[in-house]
């Protein structure tokens, strides 16, 4: 049996059952995907594409992070980090200020002896791995130099630093952070 259509001419049926089938199968894979995205975002499921940290899927739990830990981390909303989603290290999102939460290691806490120098941070004598800050950004942007900041971390104070990335926006630009931006322990499931 044939359809006419003005545009072909006769057209099988069993094309547009064909093309019925293909747009129902298109929508509910759609559809699918959406209701996924969200049960996984309720459920704490998180994927990380900043190179910050290992690309992947994370699992924020409410436990306390310990000194070594991945964190979610909602950045304060400051004219740094303004700066800083204006030029396209954050994005827009969440956290207060619209900013997306960071995800870092959390690198130094109370009692912590943080120093940031020419050759990189400086954790209690130790260097963190490709910590060197650099001048300016890819973009030929100047970035935030702390470089001579000596401290002692305080109580509610955090070092955010990211994992062996050497052009990592983190604690060697913005500093020492208050423990209250971490929102999460972020618990690796699927790296890569």
């Amino acid at each position: 049996m044939f359809v006419y259509n003005r545009v072909c001419g006769a057209v099988p049926a069993a094309f547009h059952r064909r093309a019925r089938l293909a747009i129902a199968t298109l929508i509910a894979t759609w559809l699918c995907a959406i209701a996924a995205i969200l049960i996984a975002t309720h459920g704490g499921l998180r994927l990380n594409v900043s190179p910050s940290v290992p690309l992947g899927f994370y699992r924020l739990i409410a436990a306390a992070p310990a000194r070594g830990d991945y964190v979610a981390v909602c950045p304060p909303s400051s004219n740094l980090f303004r700066a800083a989603r204006a030029r396209g290290y954050l994005m827009g999102g969440a956290c207060p200020g619209d900013f997306v939460p960071m995800f870092k290691i959390l690198a130094a806490g109370v009692g912590d002896d943080v120093r940031v120098e020419p050759s990189g941070v400086w954790i209690n004598e130790r260097l963190w791995p490709s910590s060197a800050p650099q001048r300016i950004d890819a973009s030929g942007w100047k970035l935030p130099d702390l470089v001579g900041l000596r401290t002692t971390l305080h109580r509610n104070e955090v070092l955010l630093m990211s994992q062996d990335c050497r052009l990592g926006f983190d604690g060697r630009y913005f500093g020492t952070l208050p423990r209250s931006v971490i929102t999460a322990t972020a618990i690796p499931l699927f790296t890569w």
